[in-house]
């Protein structure tokens, strides 16, 4: 699908309401998806176990900064 096709068919799936604010968010999120698509092509991504060791190593750091903080409680005051 070429790019203008591509804007047609977001244009036509978005509801008659859309602002141009959404219009442009629409656009942004797949026209970013389309460059890490060609990304992947060229191999320029990360490989799969590098990003699960990241984000374990975020989780864990997370993890050390929350673990001095109150816990929230999952039940509501009345």
């Amino acid at each position: 699908m070429s790019d203008k096709e591509l804007v047609l068919d977001v244009l036509e799936r978005l509801p008659k309401g859309a602002t141009l604010d959404q219009i442009r968010d629409r656009l942004n999120f797949l026209a970013a998806i389309r460059e890490a698509q060609s990304s992947l092509k060229e191999g320029k991504g990360i490989p799969l176990a590098d990003v699960r060791e990241q984000f374990s190593s975020w989780v864990n750091e997370w993890n050390s900064k929350s673990s001095g903080r109150r816990k929230r409680s999952t039940t509501s005051a009345r």
